[in-house]
């Protein structure tokens, strides 16, 4: 927002150059429509306008981004078509309709029809789009305009006519998951845990592997699906870091994780020892025939840890940007995320 002083009042703002930000998370109420039964049952979107006077116009890449992000939005929440009535009846609503507003402007309130036609085409399509955020979950959506917020691109870098993208992290905790379930509901692969050398007071622990690692790959192997695995590394020294790789080694040689390895980062030394445990990771995976196949899991406070600029050739990245606490690793992985040379 230009205005630092001004409260949100929105969960989500997209800016002239499509970019979108998630400002309140969807499990909270935004007081955006003046309406508090409306807000209580909304998903609210504000779309900046490139001139601030009628007819409120937004641009092209906010509107092709809006169209992604209604329906990520239908998606994640299981709604199976955007309903458009031209009143408050439907479950596509403007905040005109509930106070004595123009928002969202006559330029994107003509589109109306036009979203729901676009959106609900996708729709019936079999989950071509991805989750564009990591919210936490209402009903509908209402749109508006608003000031430039700042925002994560996400949406506008995404081709939804090719592009698959569900994968799902299965924690150490899980039973057992039924891979085929998970494909009928379009997930394309799973990120398994293979297990943790040090606890979170770096004690080793007994056993390095999960308790469930043999149940999860059976159930992704007899459905076809695809896996990586993912580990956390805690280590201290580069001594350390070898004895995490040699049982990591050992679950790599047995399973074959065909997506390859995620490390997650769970070390703060030293830059420098940091540099030199990740490049150990490097060396090892390589020689495992892993190259183009290993990434890292962090947040962008963890990536600094690391001379990530120089390494970004070797390593994909999954970046951290959604979840405040790294403890909610067990999310749904957001294929946006998915990067080269981030600096």
């Amino acid at each position: 927002m230009h205005d630092s002083s001004r409260e949100v009042s929105w969960n989500y703002g997209i800016d002239d150059n499509g970019k979108i930000g998630l400002y309140i998370p969807e499990k909270y109420r935004a007081w955006t429509s003046s309406s508090q039964e409306n807000d209580n049952v909304a998903v609210t979107i504000e779309v900046s306008n490139t001139v601030a006077k009628y007819p409120w116009p937004i641009s092209d890449a906010a509107y092709s981004a809006l169209l992604n992000l209604c329906e990520d939005i239908c998606r994640r929440n299981n709604i199976p078509a955007l309903n458009y009535t031209g009143n408050k009846s439907g479950n596509l609503t403007m905040h005109r309709w509930f106070s004595n507003k123009e928002c969202p402007g006559d330029y994107l309130a003509a589109k109306f029809s036009d979203i729901a036609k676009q959106v609900n085409e996708r729709l019936k399509k079999k989950k071509i789009s991805s989750f564009l955020t990591n919210p936490e979950t209402s009903e509908s959506t209402s749109a508006g305009d608003a000031f430039l917020g700042t925002t994560t691109d996400i949406a506008s870098m995404i081709d939804y006519t090719s592009f698959t993208p569900y994968i799902a992290t299965i924690s150490p905790s899980v039973k057992s998951f039924d891979g085929a379930k998970l494909k009928d509901l379009g997930v394309v692969g799973v990120a398994i845990n293979s297990g943790t050398y040090f606890d979170s007071v770096h004690i080793q622990n007994s056993t390095y592997r999960s308790q469930n690692l043999d149940a999860h790959i059976k159930s992704a192997v007899s459905a076809n699906l695809p896996f990586s695995l993912y580990t956390e590394i805690r280590s201290k020294t580069v001594s350390e870091v070898n004895r995490e790789l040699d049982e990591l080694q050992l679950c790599v040689q047995k399973y074959n994780p065909t997506m390859g390895v995620w490390i997650k980062i769970g070390f703060q030394n030293s830059k420098s020892m940091n540099n030199d445990i990740i490049d150990r990771c490097k060396k090892r995976l390589f020689m495992l025939g892993l190259k183009n196949k290993i990434g890292l899991y962090c947040t962008l406070e963890k990536l600094k840890l690391i001379d990530w600029k120089e390494r970004s050739e070797d390593w994909l990245l999954w970046l951290d940007s959604h979840v405040s606490d790294v403890s909610e690793f067990e999310c749904v992985l957001n294929p946006e995320f998915f990067m080269t040379g981030y600096d």
